[in-house]
Parts: structure tokens; sequence; C-alpha cells
């Protein structure tokens, strides 16, 4: 475990491999149009990675562009990078 980037290529694997976004289909329109959301986890421990990003160069630009488009892709377009990265920008107007 001497790789401290194995831990996000792993999450980062599974979450592509899912056979849907973790952020479903069927609540890609509800989050478009997103106006009051519940705390999500991941979200709240990429923001928390994010606060760090002195020490490990994760900003939330980085973080939306290596898992934005595994959290939330739509049929035929790409959303998922400014979607993450507005939803890390904004994490704690929109989870409270």
């Amino acid at each position: 475990m001497e790789d401290v980037h194995l831990a996000a290529v792993i999450l980062k694997i599974f979450l592509r491999e899912l056979p849907e976004p973790l952020l479903t289909y069927q609540l890609y329109n509800d989050i478009v149009n997103l106006a009051s959301a519940s705390p999500r986890y991941l979200i709240t421990f990429l923001a928390q990675v994010s606060a760090n990003s002195e020490v490990n160069k994760m900003t939330n630009s980085n973080l939306a562009v290596v898992f934005g488009p595994n959290l939330l892709w739509g049929r035929g377009n790409a959303i998922g990078p400014n979607f993450t990265r507005t939803l890390l920008d904004q994490h704690h107007l929109v989870f409270t």
C-alpha cells in the first residue's frame, strides 16, 4: 500500500464499471434541475479531499475531471465533469 493513488484509481474504476452512473439515469433530469438535495457522502468526501489540495494537488477541477465522468452521464452527452465541479464548489450551499 505504498501507492497513495491506488484508492482513487480503484474507486474510479469501480464507478466506471457500473451499468449506469452512480447518479442514475432516472435521476438525471432532477440532478440537472437541482434545486435542493440531501447530503451525499461521496461529494462530502471529495470536498474534504479538495480541502487538502495544497498537499494532494486534487482541486475541485482535478476531482471533477477524474470522477465527474464516472458519477453522471447522460445518454449521448457528458455533463459529469461540469456538474461535479459545480457541486464540489457549492457543496456547502447545496447540502445545507
